[in-house]
């Protein structure tokens, strides 16, 4: 987890050319194929921009997101990168 805020360069790659304002956090996903159904769950808050393409990772908009989708959201991105051991002895 991380803020990422954008650099000239996203600004120039986003295809719309508008990118949110306000905060921006980002957050690991376990594959792909989370991050794409976290986008499809939560498409108000949470996007990607063309940097992260083909990373497991997403970014959300933290004067959007709600805060429980916030908190299960950085549950996850936890999950994702600890140790295997830890979050298994966490997890029981």
């Amino acid at each position: 987890m991380w803020e990422r805020p954008f650099t000239k360069a996203d600004r120039q790659r986003q295809p719309s050319g508008e990118l949110p304002e306000g905060p921006i956090l980002a957050l690991r996903t376990e594959d792909l194929d989370d991050k794409e159904a976290a986008l499809a769950a939560h498409p108000k808050a949470f996007f990607t921009i063309p940097h992260f393409d083909g990373y497991a990772a997403v970014l959300v908009q933290l004067n959007v997101v709600m805060k429980r989708e916030l908190k299960t959201a950085i549950f996850d991105a936890w999950l994702a990168s600890a140790p295997r051991r830890l979050s298994d002895q966490y997890l029981r």
